[in-house]
Parts: structure tokens; sequence; C-alpha cells
């Protein structure tokens, strides 16, 4: 036999035709046969060369999805996973029967799947799933607002919007126009506040169009006090702190004090962080504290705090230094001392006492307050027993919220044993002590 054309010819077939057999044995798998000069290739299974792609198209416009795939005799069935549906569903019709299918969109059909099974005699495969997102006109349905906020502090500027796949674009305005802000592509934005009005304003857009917010401030202001400090109290020799907080950096910090006995404020040398640290002594008792904090565009002062010592023996409270028990206040003063009239060894030591009832109450200091004199060796000394007698406390009756009244006290002691002692002044109301220096 002579071919007239080019073929190919499995080894099997081959002695098939040279021993003039009429078939290839069953267990052959030819890649292709010959007969009479005649090529026929075996049909493959359809594999998917190019899958359908997601696509964003404007409502009531037509979306159109893709597949290209190798084999021959192919067959196409496209189906759809409605939105929020977990099941795919065939498509009827001729048009969903080919390699391309189109549908026009409505916004129901937003965020809609599509795939397709492409077919043939040897097999079938099924396509990766493509989106569909329907989108509208951009619309802001909720505008950036203006902002006023301390120098430095962060401050967000946000835009609501609906129209699906949309993409922002935030711009700063400049004596020049208008600016791109670099990274700026989220419906929120941050920046730091500067000096002065800066103004911004975000384009909102996608396939369907395009729409620009209103333009928004940002006034830098002077700092803001987020944190006040706080009344602080602390035993003679311990370490005190104020602390303070603040928005509208860069920040400058001035500490400032005032002395129980003065009216002014002096400020702290050193103490210009955010926290103000030193050691107590009774010197400063009811000392006031207050900070100014301040930015490139103006200062704010703090509210102001006390600091309330517990003196010691070793640090007492000074003549005239007024002080603080739990429901008085009390300042010690016109102290003197003479002989015991009726025994020459013994001393009467005197002093005067104004005290104020600092509490909402009618208070009687006798209830109270208890005064001795502790002379340096330790030793505790009164008049005729625990209260001061006679025209001291005890006669000072009960006292209305914010009234003043002067007492004199007495201690009578030994000769020489007023000398280093002081008088020890007790506020039973708290469990309150306070030394007070004596002779």
């Amino acid at each position: 036999m002579k071919l007239t054309s080019r073929i190919l010819v499995a080894a099997p077939l081959a002695a098939a035709l040279t021993f003039g057999l009429a078939a290839v044995p069953a267990t052959a798998a030819p890649a292709a046969t010959s007969v009479a000069g005649v090529y026929t290739a075996t049909v493959a299974v359809p594999k998917i060369t190019s899958q359908p792609k997601s696509t964003t198209v404007v409502s009531g416009k037509t979306a159109t999805f893709t597949v290209k795939a190798s084999s021959s005799g192919l067959k196409y069935q496209w189906y759809v996973k409605s939105p929020g549906s977990t099941k795919w569903v065939k498509i009827s019709g001729t048009a969903a029967t080919k390699s391309s299918y189109s549908v026009k969109t409505t916004t129901k059909l937003n965020k809609a799947q599509y795939r397709v099974k492409v077919s043939n005699k040897r097999g079938s495969v099924t396509s990766s799933a493509a989106t569909l997102a329907v989108v509208t006109t951009p619309k802001i349905t909720s505008q950036p607002k203006d902002v006023s906020t301390p120098v430095g502090a962060s401050t967000t500027l946000k835009v609501s919007t609906s129209g699906g796949s949309l993409s922002y674009k935030w711009q700063k305005y400049y004596s020049t126009g208008w600016k791109t802000i670099s990274g700026a592509t989220k419906s929120s934005f941050t920046t730091k506040a500067t000096k002065g009005t800066n103004k911004y304003r975000v384009i909102v857009s996608n396939k369907a169009g395009k729409v620009t917010s209103r333009t928004t401030s940002v006034i830098g202001t002077k700092p803001k006090i987020t944190t006040q400090p706080k009344n602080f109290e602390a035993d003679t020799g311990t370490t005190v702190t104020f602390k303070v907080a603040a928005s509208g950096s860069p920040l400058t910090y001035k500490w400032q004090r005032k002395l129980s006995d003065s009216d002014t404020w002096k400020t702290i040398s050193g103490a210009t962080s955010s926290t103000l640290k030193f050691t107590a002594d009774s010197s400063l008792e009811l000392s006031s504290y207050r900070v100014i904090v301040t930015n490139s565009v103006g200062s704010v002062t703090s509210s102001t705090v006390d600091l309330f010592v517990n003196s010691s023996v070793t640090d007492p409270i000074q003549d005239n230094q007024t002080f603080a028990l739990w429901n008085w206040l009390g300042a010690v003063f016109d102290q003197y001392k003479e002989a015991d009239p009726y025994d020459s060894e013994r001393m009467d030591l005197w002093a005067s006492i104004d005290l104020m009832n600092w509490s909402d109450e009618y208070l009687d200091p006798s209830y109270d307050i208890a005064i001795l004199y502790q002379a340096a060796n330790g030793q505790l000394f009164d008049s005729n027993g625990y209260f001061v007698e006679g025209n001291g406390i005890d006669s000072l009756g009960y006292m209305s919220p914010a009234e003043w009244a002067t007492a004199a006290i007495l201690a009578n002691v030994p000769a020489g044993a007023e000398i280093g002692g002081v008088w020890v002044i007790y506020d039973a109301s708290g469990d309150v002590v306070q030394y007070i220096a004596g002779f």
C-alpha cells in the first residue's frame, strides 16, 4: 500500500498493518490513527486558558464575562450566584451557552458572581468565579466637619459616601491652589494641626462619575489640658509628684508655686516638663501649684492644686504659718513663756491659735482638737488634762463652716523642758497630727 500523505503511525498499529490485522489490540492507547492516508487526532479534555475576570460596571450598562479554553467540540454553560446566596444557578437561554456571557446590570446584581462550565465528549472543567460590581454616581452622605484643635494634635477628617467601588483623593489648599495629598486615598484622612487655618477637601469617584466634598477647615489653637494636676499629700522628707497632660505639641511647661503666706506666684527653676517632682518639707505646707502650658499659638494655665505636708518633730511648722488638719485650718503665733508664779521650777508656755472650720458642718473644736507640748526628750505636757482649759479651745463652742476663731493655749512644763520642744496638735476627726515649732 502506498500512502499519499505523511502519516503518524503508533508502533502497535504499524505492527498490525504489517501482518494484515484488521484491528488494534484493546490494550492499545494510540495518540492518533491513520486510515487510507487520512490523519485523525485524539480529542483532549477541555482546558481553560483565560479565566473570566471580575468587572465593575455602571448600573444600566452591560457587563460581559469571557472565557477561553483549548480542545475541540466545546460547549459552554454559564452559572450565577446571586448576592447573599450560596447556591450556583444555571442561567437559561442560548446567550448563556457561549464563551462570552453578557448581562444588563442593575444595583440588585451588585456582588453577583459568574462562572462557566466548559465541556466536550471527553470531559468538563469549571472556571473560577468572577464578581460583578455595579456602581452608581457617587454621593456624599456625610460631609467632613470643621475642626479646632491644639497645634500638633492629630485630627481625623471623615466622609461618608454611597455609589460603590469608590476611590478617594484628599487635597489641601495652598496659595497656588489645591494639591493632592500623597497616600490620602481612604474615606478618612488624619493630619496634625498647625498654626492657623488649613483647608481640605476630598474628591470621591468611580466609573459612574465623581463628586467633591465641601471645603473643611482645621484650625490650630493653643494647648488644651486633658488631665489636670491633683492635690497631693506627703510626709515631710518624701517625694511630691504633680502631673499634667496636654495636647497641642510641641509644648513647653512652666511650673509655678505660691506659698501659704503669699499672694505671689513664683516660677520654679528647672521645672519645665509635664511632671514636677521635689522633696516635701514643712515650709511647703498648704503651698499651691499650677503649670503654664504653651505652644506656637498661645498658652493655657492649669487649675491650682495644693500640697498638704505632714510635719514632724524634726521638721515642724513655724510660727504664723498656716497648716491643715482634717476639718480645720490653723496657725500658731504670739508664743511667749514666763515663770510659773506658783512654782519657780516650772514654766508657763503661752501661744495663740487661729482656727477655721473648713468643713461644711457646724463643729465644736473642743471635740476634735487636743494640743500638748512635747519636750526635746519626747515628754508630753498639757494643762490640767487632754484639752486646753480656761479661755482655750474648749471655750469656743460650735463654729459654722468657714468661721475663724482665736484661742489661747497654755502648757506648764519644768523649767528648761521647753527648749527645743514642739506643740503637738491632734485632730481626732481625721487622726491627723501637726507639729509646731516651740521655744
